[in-house]
Protein backbone atom coordinates (compact mmCIF):
# COMPACT_ATOMS: atom_id res chain seq x y z
CA UNK A 1 0.00 0.00 0.00
CA UNK A 2 1.38 3.36 -1.00
CA UNK A 3 0.15 6.71 0.29
CA UNK A 4 0.66 9.90 -1.71
CA UNK A 5 0.05 13.57 -0.99
CA UNK A 6 -0.21 15.69 -4.13
CA UNK A 7 1.86 13.18 -6.08
CA UNK A 8 4.56 12.77 -3.42
CA UNK A 9 5.05 9.41 -1.72
CA UNK A 10 4.45 9.91 2.02
CA UNK A 11 3.97 6.38 3.35
CA UNK A 12 3.88 2.70 2.62
CA UNK A 13 3.20 -0.65 4.24
CA UNK A 14 3.52 -4.18 2.98
CA UNK A 15 2.36 -7.65 3.94
CA UNK A 16 3.81 -11.03 3.05
CA UNK A 17 1.17 -13.79 3.16
CA UNK A 18 1.94 -17.49 3.48
CA UNK A 19 -1.20 -19.54 3.93
CA UNK A 20 -3.01 -18.59 7.11
CA UNK A 21 -0.20 -16.39 8.45
CA UNK A 22 1.07 -13.03 7.25
CA UNK A 23 3.99 -10.75 8.08
CA UNK A 24 3.48 -6.99 8.31
CA UNK A 25 6.51 -5.38 6.70
CA UNK A 26 7.98 -1.96 6.20
CA UNK A 27 5.45 0.44 7.67
CA UNK A 28 6.98 3.83 6.88
CA UNK A 29 5.61 7.37 7.07
CA UNK A 30 7.50 10.46 5.92
CA UNK A 31 8.61 12.65 8.86
CA UNK A 32 6.44 15.50 7.59
CA UNK A 33 3.31 13.33 7.90
CA UNK A 34 3.94 11.52 11.18
CA UNK A 35 1.48 11.95 14.01
CA UNK A 36 -1.43 12.55 11.63
CA UNK A 37 -2.95 9.05 11.73
CA UNK A 38 -1.49 7.73 8.49
CA UNK A 39 0.32 4.71 9.95
CA UNK A 40 -2.85 3.20 11.49
CA UNK A 41 -4.62 3.62 8.14
CA UNK A 42 -1.81 1.87 6.28
CA UNK A 43 -1.75 -0.98 8.80
CA UNK A 44 -5.56 -1.34 8.72
CA UNK A 45 -5.47 -1.54 4.93
CA UNK A 46 -2.84 -4.28 4.99
CA UNK A 47 -4.78 -6.15 7.71
CA UNK A 48 -7.89 -6.14 5.52
CA UNK A 49 -5.86 -7.28 2.52
CA UNK A 50 -4.28 -10.14 4.50
CA UNK A 51 -7.67 -11.21 5.89
CA UNK A 52 -9.17 -11.24 2.39
CA UNK A 53 -6.24 -13.40 1.31
CA UNK A 54 -7.09 -16.00 3.95
CA UNK A 55 -4.70 -15.03 6.74
CA UNK A 56 -5.98 -15.56 10.27
CA UNK A 57 -2.95 -14.15 12.10
CA UNK A 58 -0.65 -11.26 11.35
CA UNK A 59 2.91 -11.05 12.69
CA UNK A 60 5.56 -8.38 12.75
CA UNK A 61 9.17 -7.91 13.77
CA UNK A 62 10.20 -4.55 15.20
CA UNK A 63 13.26 -3.01 16.78
CA UNK A 64 11.60 0.24 17.79
CA UNK A 65 7.81 0.14 17.64
CA UNK A 66 6.79 -2.60 20.10
CA UNK A 67 5.10 -0.12 22.43
CA UNK A 68 3.25 1.50 19.52
CA UNK A 69 1.86 -1.84 18.32
CA UNK A 70 1.27 -3.08 21.87
CA UNK A 71 -1.08 -0.13 22.47
CA UNK A 72 -3.01 -1.30 19.43
CA UNK A 73 -3.63 -4.85 20.64
CA UNK A 74 -0.57 -6.66 19.30
CA UNK A 75 0.92 -9.27 21.65
CA UNK A 76 4.60 -10.16 22.02
CA UNK A 77 5.53 -13.71 21.03
CA UNK A 78 8.79 -15.67 21.09
CA UNK A 79 9.07 -15.79 17.29
CA UNK A 80 7.16 -15.57 14.04
CA UNK A 81 6.23 -18.79 12.25
CA UNK A 82 9.20 -20.18 10.30
CA UNK A 83 7.31 -20.10 7.00
CA UNK A 84 7.54 -16.32 7.01
CA UNK A 85 10.81 -15.66 5.18
CA UNK A 86 11.95 -12.60 7.10
CA UNK A 87 12.07 -14.65 10.28
CA UNK A 88 15.27 -16.29 9.11
CA UNK A 89 17.18 -13.06 8.46
CA UNK A 90 20.06 -12.53 10.87
CA UNK A 91 19.21 -8.83 11.28
CA UNK A 92 15.88 -9.78 12.85
CA UNK A 93 17.26 -11.87 15.70
CA UNK A 94 17.25 -8.86 18.03
CA UNK A 95 13.76 -7.72 16.97
CA UNK A 96 10.62 -8.06 19.04
CA UNK A 97 8.13 -10.47 17.47
CA UNK A 98 4.44 -9.65 17.84
CA UNK A 99 1.14 -11.04 16.60
CA UNK A 100 -2.47 -10.02 16.14
CA UNK A 101 -5.38 -12.32 15.31
CA UNK A 102 -7.31 -11.25 12.22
Amino acid sequence: MLAHDRGVLIGCAGVECVGAVALLRSVVVAPSHRGKGLAPLLVADRMRWARLGGATALYLLTTGAADYFGRRGWVRVAAVPPELSQASLAECRSATAMTLAL
